[in-house]
């Protein structure tokens, strides 16, 4: 139901942005210990790699922690008991900072890519069907990112996993 509302209140542009200084790494490690249940429940395996030389943004932390719990969900989810699900921030050639995450799951067919981030758009995949949901974490995660100027993308082989970026500009990273 939140993601529904939130989903809907990004839409009417009535979701504003509250932005402060947010350490990422900070952001992202309190979402892995969100998900952390999940992820000894199914015996996966997940690793953060964080590289960043200028760990701050000037971002919405509700917002950040939302798209982040979002990719760990998706990854657990769509990635079998006993896959491996690895979080990386690094920076970008161009200053900013790159989060991903990837998987070993399911993966996404090519042509399904673009629905994925449509809200309600879920990938014609049979095995996603056993995963249920509801089609509107990429798309909140798709849609803050967008907020924040950031890009989202994917990149996914079917049978052998997908991995989610969002890429926030280098307007966006506080030096200092």
């Amino acid at each position: 139901m939140n993601d529904i509302l939130d989903i809907s209140r990004i839409e009417a542009e009535q979701f504003s942005l509250h932005e402060e200084k947010v350490t990422v790494e900070d952001v992202v490690r309190a979402s892995i210990d969100i998900v952390s249940p999940h992820v000894s429940n199914k015996r996966q395996d997940l690793r953060l790699s964080a590289r960043l030389t200028r760990p701050v943004l000037r971002a919405d932390r509700r917002a950040l922690t939302q798209m982040t719990l979002n990719l760990l969900s998706n990854a657990i989810k769509f990635s079998p008991d006993g896959g491996v699900i690895e979080v990386t921030l690094d920076d970008t050639s161009e200053g900013g900072i790159i989060l991903q995450v990837e998987d070993n799951g399911i993966g996404i067919e090519q042509a399904m890519i673009a629905k994925v981030f449509e809200p309600f758009g879920q990938a014609d995949n049979a095995s996603a069907y056993e995963a249920s949901g509801t089609g509107l974490g990429l798309a909140i995660v798709k849609a803050l990112a967008d907020q924040h100027q950031a890009r989202a993308s994917i990149d996914s082989t079917p049978g052998k996993g997908t991995r989610v970026a969002v890429e926030f500009p280098a307007s966006r990273v506080v030096h200092g």
